[in-house]
């Protein structure tokens, strides 16, 4: 017999801001003029509620992850809809660059499952403080540092999306980074 959960539903509201963040750049500027990252969330918040049962995890850290999961396969759905849509009607659209990254995280999607649960664990929280430390960023500050380490877009591409020079996104990028580090800094201690 499993115990019981001590996750309710209004507990995964918690995560809305983090999972939103996510939604936003895993959807990628394209797609996210299609799709709200909002009601995205929505959606990997109702699915969350409905199999709740399944949740193993006793940890913040641990309950982000399985969301995050959640929220994956919620955007792969959404990109697979969008490109049958596509093919369907015969258009190309331009988000379906080949080009442009996919939701990752460096290689990863989730924490490597072959480390050790206490390694996870730490690598979850690490992700944890750093989305959250990413979400305290200004809003123009935020999207370019997103756009050049999580999208890899050259300086170029970011300068012309944002409508700034290249040297205005660079600085933008290198102060982003620095209060990042500060901010990660404060919390470590």
């Amino acid at each position: 017999m499993s115990s019981p959960t001590r996750y309710q539903p209004e507990d995964f509201q918690r995560f809305e801001k983090f999972l939103g963040s996510l939604a936003k750049h895993g959807l990628g500027p394209k797609l996210s003029s299609q799709l709200d990252p909002a009601d995205v969330v929505q959606t990997v918040f109702l699915k969350a509620c409905s199999s709740r049962r399944t949740l193993r995890a006793s940890t913040d850290a641990g309950v982000a992850a399985w969301l995050r999961t959640i929220l994956q396969h919620t955007l792969a759905t959404a990109r697979t809809k969008a490109r049958k849509q596509a093919e369907r009607i015969g258009s190309q659209l331009p988000w379906l660059d080949p080009e442009e990254p996919r939701l990752r995280l460096k290689g990863r999607s989730i924490v490597d499952a072959a480390l050790p649960p206490s390694i996870q664990l730490e690598e979850e929280e690490s992700l944890l403080q750093l989305t959250c430390a990413v979400n305290g960023l200004p809003e123009v500050q935020r999207e370019v540092v997103l756009l050049r380490h999580w999208h890899s877009w050259p300086l170029r591409r970011i300068a012309h999306h944002v409508g700034r020079t290249e040297a205005s996104v660079a600085g933008l990028i290198r102060r982003g980074l620095k209060r990042l580090e500060q901010q990660l800094q404060d919390t470590a201690v």
